[in-house]
This record gives structure tokens, sequence and C-alpha cells, in this order.
């Protein structure tokens, strides 16, 4: 090999490493500059645990379910602490509420008011969860 064909492929050698170092420095630099977007994106802005729920909802988790769960915890917020000392909830399928209630005279009053009830169970769980209430023995 002669001295010019030497000098030629050590050129391109050097080339070659200044193309690398140029690239590792640009994708170190890319690396940095995205963890610095993600730190702060992270610390930029904070939300309340409501409102991450919230938005993880609207995002696709589901709603049905998380209302009927809301309503399992507050029933008796819902309907008062009378209404749920006698009543318990059995099933929520399909907009229907199934509800245990434990003597016939109560399943008789609470017939009348079955559109109270539901109004006020879909205002409270903020979904129109129910469409129907119906009452079985207990």
């Amino acid at each position: 090999m002669s001295w010019d064909e030497e000098k030629n492929q050590s050129n391109d050698a050097n080339a070659a490493y200044k193309i690398w170092t140029r690239e590792l420095k640009y994708i170190e630099k890319r690396r940095f500059d995205k963890r610095k977007t993600a730190n702060e994106a992270n610390t930029s802005r904070v939300v309340s645990l409501s409102n991450a729920i919230q938005q993880w909802v609207s995002i696709g988790a589901r709603p049905q379910k998380l209302a009927e769960a809301q309503l399992k915890v507050d029933w008796e917020k819902i309907v008062g602490s009378q209404i749920a000392a006698h009543t318990r909830i059995r099933n929520i399928d399909r907009g229907k509420l199934y509800l245990s209630v434990d003597h016939g005279s109560w399943r008789h009053q609470l017939f009348y008011l079955k559109a109270e009830m539901i109004e006020k169970i879909n205002q409270h769980v903020k979904h129109s969860l129910v469409h129907e209430i119906i009452f079985t023995g207990g």
C-alpha cells in the first residue's frame, strides 16, 4: 500500500470517527432534552387525584363501572339512612338497579319513590346509570 493510499484510508477513518462522535453527541443531547422535557412535564402540571381519575375515565376507562362503584359506596348519602337501612344493592345490569328490600311494606312505599330515587342516583353519580329499579324480597 502506498503512502497516498494509507493517507486516504487514514482520512476516511478520521472522517468516519468524526461523524460517529458527532452522531453520539447528537443522540446524547436528544436523550437529555427528552428527559428534561419529561421532567418539566411531570413537575409543571400537578393534578389532583380526583382530576386524574376523571381524565383517566374520559380517555377510555369504564365510566359505567366507576359510577356503579360510586353508587354502592355512597348509597346511604344518596337515599338517606332510613331507606339505606332497609335496602341493599343486589346488582346493576343494563340500567336496571336490583334492590333487596327487607320488608313488604318498605317495598310498597319505595315503589312510589322510584322516579325520585332514579333521579337522585343519576345526579349523584353524574352519569345516566339507572333507568329502572326492581325491588326484590330480602
